[in-house]
C-alpha cells in the first residue's frame, strides 16, 4: 500500500494549536493565534457551504422536476399525484437542509474553543444521518482535544460526503489515541486514488486543471487541519478504496472521566422534558421526539418544568427550551444553566430562539442552540439515542 507524502506546511509562518481561554488569562491573545482561530472557523464555515451548495442542488432539481410535471400533467393523471407528493417532499427536504446547515455554520463560523471528547463526537458522526452506511470501530479509545469540536465534525462530515461522491457505498471510522497524538481512520469502498491523484490529493489545482477524485476538497481539508495543527494522509485499499488517516494533536484520558455522553449510557431510561409558553409548539416538539425518548413531559413555564426536574422517580434527562417564556420568567439560557447544575440526571440541553443567536452557544449548560422554526428532523438527529433505535413512548404528559 504506498502512501501519499503528507501535505506541505503553509509558508508563512503562525502561531500552532488553540487559543486557551482559561479563566487565568484575561489578556488578549496575540494577533497571530486569532488569525489563525479565525482561519479555522471561516474554514469549517467554507467546507459547510460546499455542502450546502451540492445538496440544494439535489433538492431544488426533484422540487422542479416533479413540479413541472404536476402543472403540466392532466388532471387525471395517474402520475400527477405522485409527482406533486414527490415536490412535496423535496420541499421538506430543502427547509430540513437550510435549517441544519445554517445552524452548523452559525456553531462553527465563529471562533471558540474548549477541550472537548474526540470519541464522542466521532460516535456522534457515526450515528448521525449521512448518504453512505456509517460505521465504527467497537471500541473508541476515550481522548480529547483542544479547540473547536464543530471544526473537526465538518472536516469528517466533508469526508463522509466527499466517499459518498466516490461511489463509496461504506465508509468505517476508527480512531487511536496515544498521549500526545489522535490518529483516525476513515476507511471507504469507493474509487480509488490513481499514483498520481495520490500524489496529488491534497495540493490545490489550478484553473483547468483534472482534480482528483473529489476535486477541491481534500485540499480545503487539508488545510483545514494544519490550521488546527494536524495533518492528513492518503493510501489506496487496493483496487477499490481510499484510506485516510487524520493525526491531530490530543491525549487519551482516563475512561472514568466521561462526560454527559457517558453519564447518559448509565442510564437506560431516557426522559424528554419540552418546555415552552406557545402549548401548541411544546405538543408538536413532544409528539416529532417521543419515538426517541421512553417517557416525554412537556411544561409551559419554569414552575411547572422545575417540579418535572426535581422528580426522583422521573428525572428529565434531555431538555428542549424556549428561550423567551414570556412576562416575570427568566430567560431559556439562564434556567438551563441552573438545571444542569442542580439536576445531574439532565445530561443534554437544546435552547430554541425566534432571534439572534449570537453569543448563545457559548452559553455554560447549552449544547445546541436553534432558531424557530425549529426543524423536526434536525432536533431529532441532535437528541437521538446511541444507535439511532427509536423508543416507544407514552404519550406527552402536560
Amino acid at each position: 500500500m504506498v502512501r501519499a507524502a503528507r501535505p506541505p506546511e503553509p509558508s508563512r509562518r503562525r502561531a500552532r494549536g488553540p487559543v486557551r481561554r482559561g479563566a487565568e488569562a484575561r489578556e488578549p491573545a496575540p494577533r497571530a493565534e486569532l488569525e489563525v482561530d479565525v482561519e479555522r472557523a471561516l474554514g469549517a464555515a467554507l467546507l459547510g457551504l460546499g455542502e450546502l451548495l451540492h445538496d440544494l442542488g439535489t433538492a431544488t432539481g426533484a422540487l422542479g422536476a416533479n413540479l413541472e410535471y404536476a402543472t403540466s400533467a392532466d388532471p387525471g393523471d395517474p402520475e400527477r399525484e405522485g409527482a406533486l407528493a414527490d415536490a412535496y417532499r423535496a420541499g421538506l427536504e430543502l427547509q430540513s437542509l437550510v435549517a441544519r446547515e445554517v445552524a452548523a455554520l452559525r456553531a462553527g463560523s465563529e471562533p471558540r474553543a474548549s477541550t472537548y471528547r474526540v470519541d464522542e463526537l466521532v460516535g456522534e458522526v457515526a450515528r448521525a444521518r449521512a448518504p453512505v452506511r456509517l460505521e465504527r470501530a467497537a471500541t473508541l479509545p476515550p481522548c480529547v482535544a483542544e479547540g473547536d469540536p464543530e471544526h473537526l465534525r465538518a472536516v469528517l462530515a466533508h469526508l463522509v460526503r466527499s466517499a459518498a461522491r466516490a461511489g463509496a457505498g461504506r465508509v468505517r471510522l476508527g480512531l487511536e489515541a496515544s498521549p500526545t497524538e489522535l490518529v483516525l481512520e476513515l476507511a471507504d469502498d469507493g474509487r480509488a486514488l490513481t499514483d498520481e491523484e495520490r500524489a496529488r490529493a491534497f495540493e490545490p489545482r489550478g484553473a483547468g486543471e483534472r482534480a482528483g477524485r473529489d476535486g477541491l476538497s481534500l485540499y480545503l481539508v487539508a488545510r483545514q487541519l494544519r490550521l488546527m495543527g494536524g495533518s492528513i494522509e492518503a493510501a489506496s485499499a487496493g483496487k477499490r478504496g481510499v484510506v485516510l488517516t487524520l493525526r491531530l494533536p490530543g491525549r487519551r484520558v482516563a475512561r472514568a472521566a466521561s462526560t454527559a455522553t457517558a453519564r447518559a449510557d448509565a442510564s437506560a431510561r431516557r426522559v424528554l422534558l419540552v418546555v415552552d409558553d406557545a402549548p401548541a409548539m411544546a405538543r408538536g416538539i413532544a409528539r416529532c421526539l417521543r419515538r426517541s425518548f421512553d417517557v416525554v413531559h412537556v411544561a409551559h413555564d419554569l414552575a411547572s418544568a422545575g417540579r418535572l426536574l426535581a422528580d426522583p422517580a422521573c428525572p428529565p434527562t434531555h431538555v428542549v427550551c424556549d428561550q423567551h417564556l414570556g412576562d416575570g420568567d427568566e430567560l431559556g439560557a439562564a434556567a438551563i444553566a441552573r438545571w444542569r447544575h442542580a439536576h445531574p440526571a439532565l445530561v443534554r440541553a437544546v435552547l430554541l430562539t425566534g432571534s439572534d443567536t449570537d453569543g448563545l452557544h457559548d452559553l455554560p449548560g447549552i449544547d445546541h442552540v436553534l432558531s424557530k422554526p425549529v426543524d423536526p428532523a434536525l432536533l431529532r438527529e441532535l437528541l437521538a439515542p446511541p444507535g439511532g433505535a427509536p423508543r416507544s413512548a407514552r404519550p406527552p404528559t402536560a
